[in-house]
């Protein structure tokens, strides 16, 4: 894409914000020529992210604010797109912030690959001893940095070994950059930070907050992490919304702290609530946890009813179906569970409402019953072979006509 094309695009999007949406689509910073126009670009990102207006001014003192200034040709080009949008006053701020000739400061900042520590020419220089300057430096750009802004996890030794240095050596030069306020260490946690490079290294857009989960959750949990969540939240809120926001995704807390806050919480809730009447405030007993084992019998019995007596019925079941076999407990929980599944797969089981409550079947110690009686009709009048109770009531009742008719014949030939 050509400069006066790129110029086109940018300069469009500062008259009208609705053609940022156009050229979000088809854009990215990477497809800028000019490292200049991508800066301008990636800054217009941050202020639609953040839920502000592109326009010249808020454009500039985004620039200002992150220290990427421009060369004078550029600082040119914005303020001649400052008139057209908001007249003299524009063009006295941007000679005010850019100056009115010659060329403007270049960022003061250049990137550094961290694979320069391995490569091999570099490893082949000579080497300094110990020194608390090469160790910033190290310390810095580092192979162990990270993306989250001077938060990273190692411990002295690696660090040490890294460099080629005894630790008696390295020590002796971090504890230079601890009293200068440098660096901040919780060695025991292998966590070093660095407090200032935030202001140095800022993310470009809220994807790049985001982007920190993974290395935030690496890092071990300790008062040093939690401090320096604290100053990372403090200067991306100063980005904006949109950072903001993507902070609590990037670095989420660990579970120590969120149990600790809702203990806070649950603290003030109950110093704001009302007391209770004496009659409520009364404890209630704790109740227990069912036994697994019991309970796996209860829902293999076909009735669920009356669950807490049946709880105690199964409870004295077991103990008398372990003394009667002498068996573990574990062993007499099989026995009975097995005893269940027959019973309830059996015509006896498949009663519905005239099937025994859970309580009445294993007080009665029924699972020591042979499972053939439960698949044999039953023979007390009640029930016929189906288990029909309409049917035995009527089969009894014609019995009984018959008994009546057959005494009255009896009297009558009398």
């Amino acid at each position: 894409m050509s400069i006066i094309a790129e110029r086109s695009i940018l300069g469009g999007v500062l008259l009208d914000n609705a053609a940022y949406k156009q050229a979000s689509e088809h854009l990215k910073p990477k497809d800028f020529s000019l490292d200049s126009h991508r800066r301008i670009y990636c800054r217009m990102v941050d202020l639609t992210d953040s839920g502000r207006v592109i326009d010249p001014i808020t454009l500039a003192e985004e620039l200002h604010r992150r220290g990427q200034w421009l060369l004078w040709d550029e600082s040119c080009w914005l303020q001649e797109r400052r008139k057209t949008r908001s007249g003299c006053y524009a063009a006295v701020l941007i000679e005010k912030e850019f100056g009115t000739g010659g060329v403007v400061p270049m960022a003061r900042y250049r990137k550094v690959d961290t694979r320069i520590w391995g490569d091999s020419k570099f490893r082949d220089l000579s080497s300094p001893g110990p020194s608390a300057k090469y160790l910033w430096l190290f310390v810095l750009t580092g192979p162990h940095t990270s993306n989250v802004p001077g938060l990273f996890r190692a411990g002295e030794m690696a660090l040490a070994e890294e460099l080629g240095w005894s630790i008696e050596g390295f020590r002796e030069a971090f504890a230079e950059l601890l009293a200068k306020g440098l660096v901040k260490a919780d060695l025991s946690a292998r966590v070093v930070w660095v407090p200032n490079a935030m202001k140095y290294n800022p993310p470009e857009n809220p994807n790049v907050v985001k982007s920190w989960r993974t290395a935030w959750d690496e890092i071990s949990e300790c008062a040093l992490k939690t401090e320096a969540r604290e100053r990372l939240q403090d200067f991306t809120k100063g980005l904006g919304e949109g950072f903001a926001k993507a902070f609590g995704e990037g670095c989420a807390k660990g579970l120590a702290n969120q149990e600790q806050e809702q203990e806070q919480e649950q603290e003030q809730e109950q110093k704001h609530e009302k007391p209770l009447p004496l009659a409520l405030s009364r404890k209630l007993p704790k109740q227990r946890s069912p036994d697994a084992i019991v309970a796996r019998i209860f829902e293999s019995y076909p009735r669920k009813v009356a669950r807490a007596a049946a709880y105690k019925a199964i409870e004295k079941a077991l103990v008398r179906v372990a003394k009667e076999k002498s068996c573990s407990r574990e062993d007499a929980a099989d026995f009975l569970y097995q005893a269940v599944v027959k019973f309830r797969e059996s015509p006896a089981g498949k009663k519905g409402e005239y099937t025994p409550h859970p309580a009445t079947w294993f007080n009665a110690d029924k699972f020591f019953d042979d499972p053939k009686e439960w698949w044999k009709v039953n023979t007390n009048g009640n029930h016929d072979g189906n288990g029909n109770r309409q049917a035995g009531l009527l089969a009894n009742r014609d019995a009984a006509r018959e008994g009546i008719m057959a005494r009255r014949s009896v009297d009558r030939a009398g």
